[in-house]
């Protein structure tokens, strides 16, 4: 007796950063991890997944220190909702960058769909070049202004290639309900700092509303402040 397998042809890969990025203008405290994963897998696109979808973040800590136990936690939560964790390692700007397009690079020739959570434009190039090659490209991203800033999310750029149709835009906030555990208002954040320097302390204060939005990235950048997240 046989047995046939259905190979997927459908590839996902996150853009951890920039998905940090959309929260604010999509009122996303924190994800609902489980459910992002179901909608990249079931609700974009009509090909089957032919491996685990990526979400790729840049490592932090690259002189052999221990990782910080909050990013380890939120590793765990990632990958307990389904999706393969890669934390791009490199001297550059941006390695996390520079790992995606070597994801989707790498891809083999049977995909078809691609999907791509990101705001970021530096992924066109790569991305018509599967297009050329036959391949379905979904882009999510949201085009939703943030409450207190002037300015699109997306750049000119983005901007003209989701009006030209060539790939199929898909906007974050449509899930934001299904995909949301907590609003960012249902966040109270206090932190207590020790054995800063002044000059860290005044990069502390200046870029505070930063720290607000990028609290898992604050815990590694700045490793003398301690967050506590509760609801408020």
């Amino acid at each position: 007796m046989s047995s046939s397998r259905t190979i997927g042809k459908k590839a996902i890969v996150v853009d951890g950063a920039s998905l940090s990025c959309m929260r604010e203008r999509v009122d996303i405290g924190i994800f609902k991890w489980k459910e992002l994963h179901r909608v990249l897998n079931e609700d974009i696109g009509k090909e089957a997944p032919f491996e685990r979808a990526r979400y790729i973040t840049r490592k932090v800590r690259t002189d052999g220190s221990p990782p910080h136990s909050g990013r380890d936690h939120f590793n765990s939560v990632v990958s307990n909702a389904g999706f393969f964790i890669k934390e791009a390692e490199g001297q550059g700007k941006s390695p996390d960058d520079a790992a995606v397009i070597e994801y989707i690079e790498s891809l083999p020739e049977h995909i078809e769909e691609i999907i791509i959570v990101t705001s970021d434009s530096h992924f066109i190039p790569c991305l018509n070049e599967r297009k050329e090659r036959g391949a379905r490209i979904y882009w999510v991203t949201t085009k939703y202004p943030h409450p207190t800033r002037l300015g699109s999310h997306i750049g000119a750029e983005l901007s003209k290639l989701f009006e030209s149709n060539q790939f199929t835009f898909i906007e974050l906030a449509t899930y934001a309900d299904r995909i949301r555990l907590t609003r960012l208002n249902d966040l109270k954040f206090n932190w207590s700092i020790t054995n800063v320097t002044v000059s860290h302390r005044t990069d502390i204060y200046v870029d505070r509303r930063s720290l607000i939005e990028y609290f898992e990235k604050a815990r590694d950048l700045f490793p003398g402040v301690r967050i506590e997240i509760q609801k408020a």
